[in-house]
């Protein structure tokens, strides 16, 4: 490369490096410092910033961050204000501690609400995740549990919220949907999400909903149960009952196996005690699945209430879209970023890091130019500035390409 070309590249680099920088601050600079005002050497928000930079490039835990910065020093000394040192463990360690992770939380939400605009009828999943590396040795179900809410169609993170630790999903969940926009999407929710208030609280924010119906609601359960092991093929008109099959057999060869899908759906529900309960209750869904595996084939059925129209190709879609959040999320998480692994839980600490992981990977999946997984995106940021910088500019065109 020519004298040139360099000092032009670095001018390009330099540019890029301000405007993220703005945009950082733009979104994240309203955070409280939770330091003494006397004690503050560097910046909040270029810690912060240095810490998603490092998760970036594949740092997964406080002492991988400060390597990072320490090998980057020069060129974070524009965001942290400082031009001879970094911040030491120590530094990083208080502050994801004691900051407030609803706080960081509504800037997360606020920045991904700023540059994505949800389709109509979008998928929303809502799943808990625990972070089994933060139990207690003595109590192996004392660690940390987090609510996530995912949009399945643009496959990015919307939010996320700590289960309190005396609580469960059940008075989670109701939080995370007041923290982000649901008007005009279709929530789905496994069956610790069938809860009256829950449904009222989907509808009353303008969405509608799926929940999964399983033992939890005895008396529900069995009707709905009841109802679909009378309905058959033959006689769906007089169920009042509509069908939707789907199959990959065409698929076999490349995937190894067979699935075959059959989704009822009804809207014929007066015979329900419960309908009035849930509010705005239209249909009830059952998903008959047959897998075959090497010969062996395995059965299953699942049932749904649902605040639509019995439309089962479109109920159908929006379950199957509901598992993304385990593997297009949860199991990047665990696997890429070894999430699982990670025992700090001092104070807000596993809450904060957790927030940053879903800020990077919303970073990489919006990066549609490098091909491959997550992992090889995150070597070759740490390998490629200007790669890095581009997925860096998603802070300000996440989900705009």
């Amino acid at each position: 490369m020519t004298k040139k070309a360099r000092s032009l590249q670095e001018h390009e680099i330099q540019n890029a490096s301000h405007l993220i920088k703005d945009t950082v601050v733009k979104h994240f600079g309203t955070l409280t410092d939770p330091r003494r005002i006397n004690s503050t050497t560097y910046s909040l928000v270029g810690i912060i910033f240095t810490t998603i930079c490092a998760v970036l490039c594949g740092a997964d835990d406080l002492e991988d961050v400060v390597t990072f910065a320490q090998e980057k020093k020069d060129w974070l000394k524009s965001f942290l204000d400082k031009a001879d040192t970094v911040p030491c463990y120590a530094t990083f360690w208080w502050i994801f501690v004691l900051l407030k992770p609803e706080e960081l939380e509504h800037c997360f939400i606020e920045w991904v609400q700023s540059l994505i605009v949800l389709k109509a009828g979008e998928n929303i999943a809502i799943d808990g995740k625990a972070l089994r590396g933060t139990a207690d040795a003595k109590n192996p179900n004392s660690f940390v549990h987090m609510v996530s809410a995912w949009a399945s169609n643009s496959n990015f993170t919307l939010g996320q919220i700590k289960v309190d630790g005396k609580s469960n999903e059940i008075t989670a969940i109701p939080k995370l949907l007041d923290m982000i926009d649901i008007e005009g999407a279709l929530v789905t929710i496994d069956a610790i999400g069938c809860q009256t208030a829950i449904a009222g609280k989907i509808v009353d924010n303008g969405g509608d909903y799926i929940l999964g119906l399983k033992e939890n609601q005895p008396h529900l359960y069995d009707e709905v149960v009841n109802y679909f092991s009378q309905v058959t093929d033959d006689y769906l008109e007089e169920a009042e009952c509509q069908l939707f099959e789907s199959s990959n057999r065409l698929e076999k060869e490349k995937h190894g196996r067979i699935e075959e899908r059959k989704v009822y759906a009804t809207g014929a529900i007066d015979f329900l005690p419960q309908k009035d309960d849930f509010k705005k209750l239209q249909s009830i869904v059952c998903v008959s699945s047959k897998r075959t595996v090497e010969g062996k084939t395995s059965e299953e059925k699942r049932y749904y209430i649902s605040s639509i129209q019995p439309d089962p190709e479109r109920q159908g879609g929006a379950i199957r879209s509901h598992w993304g959040i385990e593997n297009k999320v949860h199991w990047i998480l665990d696997v890429t970023f070894d999430e699982d692994s990670l025992k700090a839980r001092t104070g807000h600490i596993a809450e904060n890091l957790a927030i940053i992981r879903h800020i990077v990977v919303n970073l990489l999946k919006n990066d549609k130019k490098a091909k491959g997984s997550i992992a090889k995106k995150r070597f070759k940021a740490a390998l490629n500035e200007t790669y890095f910088l581009e997925v860096l500019r998603g802070f300000g065109s996440i989900g705009q390409k």
